[in-house]
């Protein structure tokens, strides 16, 4: 799945991701949310996300810059075994915050999931 718009790449996240997501997520705000997230603990993320999928055919995937092809964080949907619910999220590196682009990947994810899912779907 490959989702294109003017600005921003939609793709599947690779294991070629890892260094950069990690980075990323080493910036204090992200952190704070997010808690530490060290190399392996993103390869354990990326086994989660292709396990979502398998089983419920919800994706997270990598936002890139069109014209660079950098990495700017994931966003998409999970299906939360442990609660029973759907997740919406997404993390952007810092530098792109404020780049008017925050709220449409998740927009994009939530819209292309919603035209094939039967599920619920709740967002708070």
């Amino acid at each position: 799945m490959v989702i294109e718009t003017e600005r921003l790449v939609l793709r599947r996240m690779t294991v070629d991701d890892l260094d950069e997501l990690v980075a990323i997520h080493a910036d204090s705000d992200i952190m704070r949310v997010f808690g530490r997230f060290a190399l392996d603990r993103a390869r354990s993320w990326l086994g989660e996300v292709d396990q979502n999928w398998r089983d419920h055919r919800y994706v997270r995937v990598a936002i890139t810059d069109r014209a660079t092809g950098r990495l700017l964080g994931p966003t998409g949907l999970a299906y939360l075994d442990d609660v029973g619910e759907t997740e919406l999220g997404w993390t952007v590196r810092r530098d792109a915050w404020g780049a008017a682009m925050r709220p449409r990947p998740p927009e994009r994810a939530l819209t292309g999931r919603l035209e094939t899912s039967r599920s619920r779907i709740s967002l708070r």
